[in-house]
C-alpha cells in the first residue's frame, strides 16, 4: 500500500469479517468481544497497518511536543540524533522520546497511545511495516531515519559506500571469508546492510555468510562467539557497535583475543567503538547531522504537509581501529 493510501476501520472489518463496530469495541473496550474476535481483528490490524482508531484531526490539535521513536535507548546514537534535533528544532516544543526495545508490536502500540498528544514524529529505524508508515504519514508530519518508504521524506546514510570501504580494508588485510552477524529479524537496516556486504564481497571475491537474526545487544554479540567459532569466518562484521562490544567480551571468554584470532568491525561509529576494550573499526557516520536534517525536514512538514517528499543521503565510511588487523595465519 502507497504513502497516498489510508487503511480505513472498515478495511480491519472486512480482512476479518466483522462488523466495523466490532472492530471499534475491540480497540475501545477490549472486554467487550471475545479472544477469538479480538486476535483476528487485531491480526487485520498488523497485516493491513492500520495504526490508531482516534477519529479526532490532527490540524486541530496543537500540543508542542515531537516524539522521537527509537529502538532502544541505549544505544548512543539516539542520544546524538537528539541533541541534533534540538539544536535545530523550535526550543517552545517538547521531544519526548518512545522506545519500542527492538518489537514492531509495543512500536505500533506505543505510537497508537501517543499520536493524539503530539504534533510531528521522527521514526528511527523503524520496524513496522510499509503500510503502517504509510497510515501513520497520512496522520501527523512525520519523517523517517534509516528507513525509506515511497512518499514519505527520508534521512538514510549511504549505506554502499561505507560498506565498500570496509571489505576493502578487509581485503588489505587478506581476509577470505566474513561473518556478518545479523539484527533483527524485522529490521530494514540489517537486510541492506547484509545485501550490501554480499555486493562488495563478491567484487573482492571474499566469501560472506550471515547469523540467524539477533538483538542488536552485547548480550547477542557475546553469544555470537559460538556461531563465528563454527564457521570459517576470519573476520566478523557485526549489526552495531553494542553487538560488537558483546563479541569482544564472548572471545576474551573464550581465551582469543581481537585481531589476533578474528578481526571486528561495526556499524554506528557511537562511543561505544571508542570506549571498547579494543577500539572498534566501525563504518558511521555524523548522527548530530541526522538530527540536524530530520528538524529542518519535520518543520517543512508542519507548514505544509503537501511538500514533495525529500530524501537525504549522507556520507559513512569505516574508522579503521585496532579491532582490524592481518588474518590469521598470513
Amino acid at each position: 500500500m502507497g504513502a497516498n493510501e489510508r487503511v480505513t476501520i472498515y478495511d480491519v472489518a472486512r480482512a476479518a469479517g466483522v462488523s466495523p463496530s466490532t472492530v471499534s469495541r475491540t480497540l475501545s473496550r477490549p472486554g467487550r468481544v471475545s479472544a477469538s474476535t479480538a486476535k483476528k481483528v487485531h491480526q487485520a490490524i498488523q497485516e493491513l497497518g492500520y495504526i490508531t482508531a482516534h477519529s479526532s484531526a490532527h490540524a486541530e490539535r496543537d500540543t508542542h511536543t515531537i516524539a522521537f521513536s527509537v529502538q532502544r535507548l541505549s544505544n548512543p546514537i539516539y542520544e546524538e540524533m537528539l541533541t541534533g534535533f534540538r539544536e535545530r528544532f523550535d526550543d517552545s516544543y517538547v521531544p519526548v522520546v518512545v522506545e519500542s526495545e527492538e518489537d514492531a508490536a509495543r512500536e505500533a502500540a506505543n505510537l497508537r497511545r501517543i499520536l493524539p498528544q503530539i504534533d510531528g514524529l521522527i521514526l528511527a529505524s523503524s520496524l513496522l511495516t510499509d503500510a503502517q508508515i504509510a497510515n501513520l504519514h497520512k496522520q501527523i508530519p512525520m519523517i523517517l531515519v534509516q528507513r525509506q518508504v515511497s512518499g514519505i521524506s527520508s534521512i538514510m546514510f549511504d549505506v554502499n559506500v561505507g560498506i565498500a570501504h570496509l571489505i576493502e580494508l578487509f581485503d588489505q588485510h587478506q581476509h577470505e571469508e566474513l561473518l556478518y552477524v545479523s539484527g533483527p529479524e524485522r529490521s530494514w537496516t540489517s537486510g541492506m546492510r547484509w545485501r550490501s556486504i554480499q555486493a562488495a564481497a563478491g567484487d573482492r571475491g571474499i566469501k560472506v555468510s550471515r547469523t540467524k537474526p539477533l538483538e542488536p545487544s552485547p548480550s547477542s554479540g557475546f553469544d555470537a562467539v559460538e556461531l563465528w567459532q563454527e564457521s570459517n569466518a576470519t573476520g566478523v562484521i557485526t549489526f552495531n557497535d553494542l553487538q560488537a562490544t558483546g563479541f569482544l567480551q564472548g572471545v576474551d571468554r573464550a581465551g582469543l583475543e581481537v585481531p589476533r584470532d578474528v578481526s571486528l568491525a561495526s556499524f554506528d561509529n557511537s562511543i561505544a567503538a571508542l570506549i571498547a576494550q579494543v577500539p572498534l573499526t566501525s563504518v558511521g557516520g555524523s548522527n548530530v547531522r541526522v538530527g540536524y536534517h530530520a528538524a529542518e525536514l519535520l518543520k517543512e512538514q508542519m507548514k505544509r504537509r503537501n511538500n514533495q517528499p525529500r530524501e537525504i543521503v549522507l556520507p559513512m565510511k569505516p574508522y579503521f581501529r585496532k579491532s582490524l588487523g592481518l588474518a590469521p595465519n598470513k
